[in-house]
């Protein structure tokens, strides 16, 4: 069929579902399309067979002349075929096949869960109304909640299982408390997260928002088991004593973090003391990555009044630094001597020496108590003077700065602080205004220069006690990067030392510089250094989805030489397969046959069919024989699995086929005219004479044809012919 013009083929890929509706929009041109392809059609038939088939010819002229009402109980029995299949007729808006393409939105539901209490096995969700004062780790949330994007895998340790009350409280053994803490810089949605035990009990389905650097407290039964803060949630489920194994999940079913995964009893916590069991910052889950609540660090009441041994929406204990006994000065009071006398003499009366009262002094504040946190010595991109530090509260309390000093060993900058850092809170100070860090509100504005080449800074409490200090040795700065102005963050409350300190990552940023570029680092957030580093990702080259094929077309009673060899016989039987896409698909050990006890089954050579291109077979190569008197077509992947098949009870009329419509996608429809490699068209009786033109020249191996053009220059679908 070379250099044949004159038919109007659909372009690769197929239409969609949505798209086929524009066949009926468009009906009447539709079938006057058909119309023309069966002139066309006819046209390649040789002209010595249409003169053998003269009086037959003349004899379907007559029928069409004579009938041409039928038409119109042809057309509406399309239609009615075609609605019957599930097709909607689309709004008449005048818009081409491509709108008609456009996928619609499908609307969703949403639930607003509400809080309940059952004894049941189904965790509800307990909306918080009023943020705990001491939740002060959490960043200022944004108005729209963020998570991961659906298609991009969490991290391991993006949300940690922070601390876990598994001995209950001193009211009640039953009172078990959990938490979790989102260390990273994003909020989390925890809905369709699960916190599980491997033996059952509690599975919790989680609900709700995890707010940057916030805390989620699940309580068990009801909300008085710590009595005076919020539960972000209540379960049921108890804990054993001895020991148990959880796990959290995200909602694509990846484990994101574990406690005690080595079974057994648990890590840490005990008994006696009801103490909780604490994660030692975010490290994977390790006996060493946990800690007994060590009782200097506590928060909360239980359901009695009782002081919880533990933190609940607070820094764990084991995070501080473990305080020193420092002496107590003990008074013992001078007792005076009595004087006894032998003789009468005058009684001599003692004066007693007067003690002295120590008056009180101010109370001192502790090394540690607050700490330089994060300082970015080298500015940021939108300018190296906009340097920032950090300090941290890892207290259980606020501390009062005012009267405490910020100081660099050159004397500038030389900073006198002012306000509260509230308990496990951040204070940011930015040098001369608030633009520095432009989408955060500094704390306090100060003045003076971090030399690039390094300073050390001391702060100090209003008594002049050294509190803390960050590079107390001087020179270079241990950690921070110039060029891409990382800051340098201290990896948690332990002595200034060079290896308390390093580079933010990159990983964990947070904040925009005064020109919205992000913030290599983290102010008024926990410092990437907490994290563990991100493994990298091994980047995978997308496997392009395989194509589909799909019986298209087949012909079980044939009067015409389809396969072009100069006979009408069987052989012109044909089957023609079609790929609907997305991709190519290699058709070897792909298999075709008739209904079983019929032909054997012809196996497909390797032929790479590319989306919306179609390959006919023809009897003459596969031995195929469809029966006119009921049969079916089957076609099969490589393994035997029959992924396409059509039945059919006769074929009452020779030269008609079966055909999909429209083409690849849709149900089979009889009778068709048949279309060997080109777009099915349903057979629609005619009373135009159709000229007769030259027969085509056709190949008899297989031979890929050259896309056709038409006059707009638009490829029709290739073709091979076996």
């Amino acid at each position: 069929m070379k250099g044949q013009g004159g038919i109007t083929l659909f372009r690769a890929p197929l239409p969609s579902p949505q798209g086929r509706a524009y066949y009926l929009k468009n009906l009447v041109t539709y079938l006057n399309k058909v119309l023309a392809r069966l002139n066309d059609m006819l046209s390649f038939f040789p002209s010595r067979f249409m003169r053998r088939r003269k009086k037959a010819i003349n004899h379907i002229v007559v029928n069409r002349i004579v009938t041409p009402p039928l038409c119109l109980v042809i057309t509406l029995f399309s239609v009615f075929f075609l609605l019957s299949a599930g097709f909607s007729l689309p709004p008449s808006d005048g818009g081409s096949l491509h709108d008609d393409l456009s996928p619609s939105p499908t609307p969703t539901c949403t639930s607003t869960p509400s809080p309940t209490n059952t004894d049941t096995q189904t965790a509800t969700f307990t909306p918080t109304t009023t943020p705990s004062p001491t939740d002060m780790l959490s960043a200022t949330p944004t108005d729209t909640p963020s998570s991961p994007p659906a298609d991009t895998p969490i991290p391991p340790l993006f949300v940690l299982i922070n601390e876990i009350a598994w001995s209950g409280t001193a009211a009640s053994a039953n009172d078990e408390w959990i938490e979790l803490f989102n260390p990273s810089a994003e909020t989390i949605n925890l809905n369709n997260w699960i916190l599980r035990s491997l033996d059952g009990s509690p599975t919790i389905g989680l609900q709700g928002l995890l707010l940057p650097g916030g805390f989620f407290l699940l309580e068990r039964t009801d909300d008085t088991t710590v009595s005076d803060i919020p539960a972000d949630m209540i379960y049921t489920g108890a804990l054993s004593n001895s020991g148990e194994i959880l796990q959290l999940i995200d909602p694509n079913g990846n484990i994101i973090d574990t406690v005690n995964a080595t079974g057994g009893s648990w890590y840490a916590g005990d008994i006696p003391n009801n103490a909780t069991m604490e994660r030692v910052g975010a490290q994977p889950d390790a006996p060493t990555a946990w800690g007994t609540n060590n009782g200097l660090h506590t928060n909360g009441l239980d359901a009695n009044g009782n002081p919880l041994r533990g933190t609940p929406k607070q820094m764990n204990s084991v995070l501080f630094p473990a305080a020193s006994p420092t002496a107590t000065d003990t008074f013992t009071p001078s007792l005076p001597t009595a004087t006894s006398t032998s003789t009468p003499t005058p009684i001599s009366t003692s004066t007693p020496t007067p003690t002295s009262t120590s008056s009180p002094t101010p109370e001192t504040a502790t090394p540690f108590s607050v700490l330089i946190n994060e300082v970015a010595w080298s500015g940021t991109h939108a300018s190296a003077n906009d340097e920032w530090i950090e300090l941290f509260n890892p207290n259980a309390l606020p501390v009062d700065l005012n009267g405490w000093t910020l100081l660099s060993n050159d004397g500038s900058p030389s900073i006198a602080l002012q306000g509260t850092i509230l308990a496990g809170s951040f204070y940011l100070l930015e040098r001369t205004d608030d633009t520095t860090v432009s989408d955060i509100p500094a704390d306090l504005i100060y003045t003076g220069s971090l030399s690039n080449s390094g300073e050390a800074l001391h702060l100090l409490d209003p008594q002049g006690n050294v509190i803390d200090t960050a590079n107390v040795t001087g020179g270079p700065w241990p950690a921070g990067n110039a060029s891409n102005r990382a800051t340098m963050e201290r990896k948690g409350v332990q002595p200034d030392t060079a290896s308390a300190w390093g580079t933010n990552t990159g990983f964990h940023t947070n904040g925009l510089d005064v020109a919205g570029n992000p913030i290599r680092g983290t102010p008024k957030q926990p410092n990437s250094v907490l994290f563990p580093t991100p493994t990298p990702t091994p980047t995978r080259t997308p496997t392009p989805l395989p194509g589909i094929p799909h019986i298209n077309e087949f012909l079980p009673y044939p009067r015409f030489d389809w396969n072009g060899d100069g006979q009408i016989n069987t052989g012109d039987e044909f089957i023609e397969i079609v790929n609907l896409g997305p991709g190519a698909v290699n058709l070897k050990g792909w298999l075709i046959d008739d209904s079983a006890g019929g032909s054997h089954s012809y196996r497909l050579p390797a032929i790479l069919l590319q989306p919306g291109e179609m390959i006919v077979f023809f009897k003459t190569a596969t031995g195929i024989s469809i029966s006119d008197r009921g049969d079916g077509v089957h076609l099969s992947n490589p393994d035997g699995l029959v992924m396409d098949k059509y039945e059919f009870s006769e074929a009452r009329e020779w030269n008609l086929s079966w055909c999909r419509l429209p083409d690849g996608w849709g149900g089979f429809h009889y009778p068709c005219w048949p279309t060997p490699g080109y777009s099915n068209a349903v057979y629609l009786p005619s009373p135009m004479i159709l000229p007769l033109l030259p027969s085509p020249t056709f190949t008899p191996t297989p031979t890929l044809m050259k896309p056709l053009h038409n006059g707009a220059g638009r490829h029709h679908r290739h073709l091979v012919y076996m």
